[in-house]
């Protein structure tokens, strides 16, 4: 059986744990994970501390662990959760918005669909509409790039009439 890791306060970890505990806006999970740790301060093992809050030796462990590796900071946050990284990442979305937007399709189409968007850059029609939608583009409503005159002109026809 493994050994608990054995945890001693400074002075102010447990002003700050008196604080967090005693404070009714602290967040439900912080409190908790604060009261694991103040049960483990005063000496108690995982499985007293587990049965008194009702809680799982492995949640208690756990706690009691990462406060013992990053002491306050290590039950105030969570650790990044593993799972499946995004596959569409910034630059392939700076670039689906720049040819949304200053572009024009190819074989003669005024706008952009998502599925040729996607078929000219060789990804899912879904992530370049989840990139639409996200930044508030939708080329149907917009003005085509291939009628919009240039600042010349449109200086231009403010000076006539």
């Amino acid at each position: 059986m493994r050994q608990a890791a054995k945890i001693v306060l400074t002075p102010e970890e447990k002003a700050k744990l008196e604080r967090v505990l005693k404070n009714p806006k602290t967040p439900q999970k912080i409190l908790e994970r604060a009261k694991i740790v103040a049960l483990a301060a005063m000496g108690h093992n995982n499985e007293s501390i587990a049965k008194s809050l009702n809680f799982s030796e492995a949640r208690v462990g756990k706690w009691r662990t990462r406060f013992a590796e990053n002491r306050l900071a290590g039950i105030e946050f969570e650790a990044p959760r593993s799972g499946r990284p995004a596959n569409v990442r910034d630059e392939l979305t700076s670039l689906i918005i720049e040819k949304t937007l200053t572009e024009t399709p190819p074989d003669r189409q005024k706008i952009w669909s998502t599925r040729l968007l996607a078929k000219e850059l060789g990804i899912s029609h879904t992530s370049v509409h989840r990139i639409w939608r996200a930044n508030h583009l939708n080329p149907k409503t917009r003005p085509s790039p291939i009628y919009q005159p240039d600042q010349a002109f449109k200086e231009n026809t403010n000076t006539v009439g």
